[in-house]
């Protein structure tokens, strides 16, 4: 556009059609479109690819206090982590609430709005929590997962798992995601966080 314009400039004769069609390929390569569930499904994916490089990779918590590193927190960050890289991907216009009310007066974790587009609802739990490593807990907690599916209508649901190193099996996240199969256009993941003991750590107060 700047050649063209110089062009312009010099009275040079120059097909501005060409430098439009340039304008706008550069438009198309930093700023990604979404038509439809499936794409906003499938950004997803590549959000989460660079959330976990952030967390498990860059270890964005490694100086965080293990006993700071609760449920709260991590939403509190994954939300902003979020809202990070949507923005780098050129996802400005992608919403990311906290704690969203439903109508039956429970509370979503988070929820990933884009225009017309389903919600990506997304619920997260440490992997020491009781509703993971206790099995009658745990099939308990699917039943009110599916309610907030019901109540959100999402493209994607996520139950995303954190393991902030205060115990919790492995082999229990295993069953959980064996459990879940079932459930349409949802996804199991778990995250290590890399957490620190070390006094000096403190935690980011974001909201």
């Amino acid at each position: 556009m700047n050649n063209a314009e110089m062009l312009f400039l010099k009275n040079e004769k120059t097909n501005i059609g060409k430098a439009v069609k340039r304008y706008n390929k550069c438009i198309e390569d930093s700023h990604l479109s979404i038509r439809n569930d499936g794409d906003l499904r499938r950004y997803f994916t590549q959000i989460y690819c660079e959330v976990q490089k952030e967390i498990q990779d860059q270890g964005i918590y490694a100086l965080v206090r293990q006993d700071l590193l609760n449920e709260d927190f991590i939403q509190r960050e994954l939300k902003n982590t979020i809202i990070n890289k949507c923005c780098q991907m050129g996802l400005e216009a992608v919403k990311v609430d906290r704690e969203v009310a439903l109508q039956d007066n429970k509370r979503t974790d988070i929820l990933i709005r884009y225009g017309m587009c389903n919600p990506i609802m997304i619920e997260l739990k440490l992997l020491h929590n009781n509703e993971i490593q206790q099995n009658s807990k745990r099939h308990k907690y699917k039943e009110k997962f599916i309610q907030y599916i019901n109540a959100t209508n999402p493209c994607l649901s996520v139950f995303w798992v954190f393991d902030v190193h205060k115990g919790g099996n492995y082999s229990k996240f295993d069953e959980l995601k064996e459990e879940y199969k079932d459930l349409h256009y949802t996804l199991v993941l778990l995250t290590d966080c890399k957490c620190s003991s070390i006094e000096t750590g403190i935690g980011k107060n974001n909201s």
